[in-house]
């Protein structure tokens, strides 16, 4: 199976541009998102989020205060922060 037979031609995707960074991923979590055990949305929502872009690439900002993908996982970062630890 060839690149072009997962992604879409037509969105005009390089295999070494927009595609070759996976192979950075280790075995251990390739397994782990084909099981459902990694949320690859929310990833990929955050990472985009890192950069300033919104899901639609709209640029927001790399302040939490502009950015509420940001937000949200900061929030979230500060409510397992706070919790009790066993």
């Amino acid at each position: 199976m060839s690149f072009e037979n997962i992604v879409d031609p037509a969105l005009g995707f390089s295999l070494d541009h927009d595609y070759g960074g996976i192979q950075l991923f280790s075995k251990a979590f390739l397994i782990a998102a084909i099981k459902g055990q990694v949320d690859i949305k929310a990833l990929c929502e955050y990472e985009l989020a890192a950069r300033g872009y919104d899901e639609d690439g709209k640029w927001l900002g790399l302040a939490s205060a502009d950015n509420p993908v940001l937000a949200k996982y900061s929030e979230n970062a500060a409510e397992e922060d706070s919790s009790p630890r066993p």
